[in-house]
């Protein structure tokens, strides 16, 4: 799959996070990004889950902040980003099942604004 082994999915895995650059520093470039969805801590402050709206966004995200470094921060040696490994587990089934749930209201929503 080009940079990485894992098949591609909508979820990135972001990893090797510096502990001086806080989750919310990380996920300001994150939220930049056309189709995202979703930032969601992981268990450790270094590493975290940036949902997207299909694998396309994702890849280009992955592409746009691979090694991306923080100013100003010691010991850091850039973001390592890969596709979530595991797509099938909990959490993403609840993102993908939100999603369906986001992608139905914004249909009804255009479609009563085309009746008027």
């Amino acid at each position: 799959y080009g940079t990485t082994k894992t098949k591609p999915s909508s979820t990135l895995f972001v990893g090797n996070i510096p502990a001086a650059a806080w989750f919310e520093r990380v996920e300001i470039i994150f939220l930049e990004d056309e189709g995202v969805c979703n930032v969601r801590e992981a268990k450790r402050n270094t590493m975290m889950f940036v949902d997207y709206e299909d694998v396309q966004s994702a890849t280009k995200g992955m592409l746009r902040h691979q090694n991306h470094c923080f100013p100003g921060v010691e010991k850091n040696d850039g973001l390592c980003i890969d596709f979530d490994k595991d797509p099938d587990k909990k959490r993403n089934l609840a993102h993908a099942k939100d999603m369906k749930a986001r992608q139905r209201q914004l249909a009804q929503g255009s479609a009563s604004r085309s009746k008027k």
